[in-house]
């Protein structure tokens, strides 16, 4: 005989266990179905191959220029023949593209009376959902499954099931309401009734984090389900053996160079970065690590040039986003390399401090951000590099001249000369170390110029 509450539990055990698409509501409430969630939730803990979310409502947009960001994400798509799409954390995803491309054609086929500006909302908020919830960069890879209750209007479910077609496992708890008739028509989740409706006593969802003490917890909770916990099994690119590094904490200084010495040899790959002071002629050769950024619009016009500093190994460039923020492509120039690197990949922005992260396909030779520690003062030795009216990798020194307050950002000002196009290039102290980026010039003052400091960059940057 048919028992919907065991199907219920059936279906909560197999979301907890089934990696992509899949899209259900458990509807009504029951103290089985309770039960199995949280001891569902109780395993999520112990993984570390999921990224699992239990939250009360899909996040909005509330600030213009977000909503400016992913209208500029959504455009790029539709320019660029509907095949990928990129967002602040997801660069050149075929299946969120395709999963655009579902959403719009339900929308126009099932919703006649939604406007194309309707279906652009609706677009622009299901990407800004999948990078709120699932945007964490250092899980962007793992397994992706979300829980939320009582979801009701068209907008809110037709997003979920565009998550669910991006990969992510989606359960709806429609303890209190169900969506309408018109919505379950369309037959996009599965339906499974286990109960009247009412309330379900669920605690607000704590994800486990990563301090000693939640990770007894984990362990705790892994020995109480006799689960074992699952390891992500190694990269296939990666080798599975690993050198064992001495603790070097009370080593000499010679056998903390032997370390380091050792590592290198066996890692040729990493770059070494000696803290040493540098003369301005091997902070000239630092240049080949700054790039000519070429801006154009979707006629494929040239509107503009700037600079952009190798921040992050894969090809990850950083830059002004009032640089990129006009173009929907960039042609990316190095120094020493005939090649021209055209992309459209603005992998993450922040307009209140003026900074982008774009992508290239190339390897490249990022330089260090400077760790504070030690203050910076006016009257230290600076060198700018950067492409001034596309001035290739021009080269200046200056002094720190003071630090100004603009818009609530406090930045660098400082004397070395910069100009129109050298916006996204390097400032960098006498060891080669990225203390700020370029960002603006006075043009009615001579050598009056600011740059947005460390301490702003290397959170951003993190991750890189």
């Amino acid at each position: 005989m048919y028992d919907p509450v065991k199907r219920a539990i059936h279906s909560v055990a197999e979301f907890s266990e089934i990696t992509g698409e899949f899209f259900c509501r458990v509807i009504g409430s029951s103290s089985a179905c309770q039960t199995e969630i949280l001891m569902l939730e109780k395993k999520m803990k112990c993984r570390n191959d999921v990224d699992y979310r239990r939250i009360e409502a899909l996040p909005k947009i509330t600030a213009m220029d977000t909503a400016d960001f992913y209208i500029h994400c959504y455009r790029q798509y539709l320019s660029c023949g509907k095949t990928v799409i990129h967002t602040k954390h997801y660069s050149g995803n075929a299946r969120i593209a395709n999963a655009v491309s579902a959403l719009e054609k339900i929308c126009r086929s099932d919703f006649p009376m939604m406007s194309e500006s309707m279906i652009t909302n609706l677009v622009v908020r299901s990407l800004y959902v999948i990078d709120e919830v699932f945007g964490d960069e250092r899980k962007i890879r793992l397994t992706k499954k979300l829980m939320i209750p009582n979801i009701t209007s068209r907008n809110d479910y037709l997003t979920v099931y565009f998550l669910a077609l991006a990969g992510c496992s989606v359960l709806l708890l429609q303890y209190r309401v169900d969506i309408d008739a018109k919505l379950n028509a369309l037959a996009l989740s599965t339906e499974l009734k286990v109960g009247s409706f009412g309330n379900m006593d669920l605690p607000p969802y704590q994800a486990a984090t990563a301090d000693a003490g939640q990770a007894m917890t984990a362990a705790a909770v892994c020995k109480e389900t006799a689960k074992p916990v699952i390891q992500i099994p190694p990269h296939p690119r990666r080798s599975n053996t690993h050198t064992a590094v001495p603790n070097t904490s009370s080593c000499d200084k010679s056998g903390r160079e032997a370390l380091t010495q050792s590592v290198y040899a066996q890692r040729p790959d990493l770059k070494i970065h000696s803290r040493t002071e540098k003369t301005y002629e091997e902070l000239a050769q630092l240049a080949s690590s700054v790039v000519l950024i070429g801006i154009y619009d979707s006629r494929g016009k040239n509107v503009g040039s700037g600079s952009g500093i190798m921040i992050g190994r894969s090809g990850y460039i950083l830059t002004n986003y009032h640089v990129v923020h006009a173009g929907v492509y960039y042609a990316v120039k190095i120094e020493n390399d005939d090649a021209v690197y055209k992309t459209n990949e603005v992998i993450k922005y922040h307009n209140g401090i003026d900074m982008a992260i774009i992508r290239i396909d190339r390897q490249l030779s990022p330089l260090p951000v400077y760790d504070g520690s030690k203050k910076l003062v006016r009257g230290q030795k600076v060198v700018a590099i950067g492409s001034p009216l596309g001035l290739f990798n021009s080269v200046s020194d200056g002094i720190i001249a003071g630090f100004r307050e603009i818009d609530n950002i406090t930045m660098i000002q400082f004397t070395a000369p910069i100009s129109h196009g050298s916006s996204g290039g390097a400032l960098l102290n006498m060891y080669g170390e990225i203390i700020g980026l370029s960002t603006a010039g006075i043009d009615d003052g001579q050598n009056i110029n600011l740059a947005v400091g460390y301490e702003y960059i290397k959170p951003f940057v993190t991750g890189f």
